[in-house]
């Protein structure tokens, strides 16, 4: 039986949700095969970093960018940092205009839908 894997993809503040599941899987000592992609404005809009530290160490992938430097998630980055790429189950939280985005660049790529979950974090 093949293990699941899995793509965090968090905008800002919808990174909460993810930061649910590694502290779960941390305090469990549980390894997942899980990349995260977390866009932030700014360095100091990272939340959590003491659970993503923690969450690195266990061997997930934290990987962080700066939105007016690195830009948004495209379908290079992905396939750059994720080289099983297609096969991966993808959650993505954060403003709903991001969520949307993004899975319709999945979706562009031939990820189906049903591998696609989202979390909206509308009002923010």
């Amino acid at each position: 039986m093949k293990t699941k894997a899995y793509v965090f993809i968090a905008g800002g503040i919808g990174i909460t949700p993810f930061r649910s599941i590694m502290a779960d899987l941390i305090a469990k000592e549980q390894q997942k095969k899980i990349t995260l992609f977390y866009f932030v404005s700014d360095a100091k809009d990272i939340l959590f970093p003491d659970i993503l530290d923690k969450a690195a160490k266990i061997g997930i992938q934290v990987l962080y960018f700066l939105t007016p430097k690195d830009g948004h998630l495209t379908a290079a980055l992905l396939q750059k940092n994720v080289p099983d790429w297609q096969e991966r189950e993808y959650y993505i939280s954060g403003p709903q205009a991001m969520v949307e985005e993004y899975r319709d660049i999945l979706m562009q790529e031939g990820i189906s839908e049903e591998k696609i979950k989202v979390d909206l974090f509308t009002g923010y």
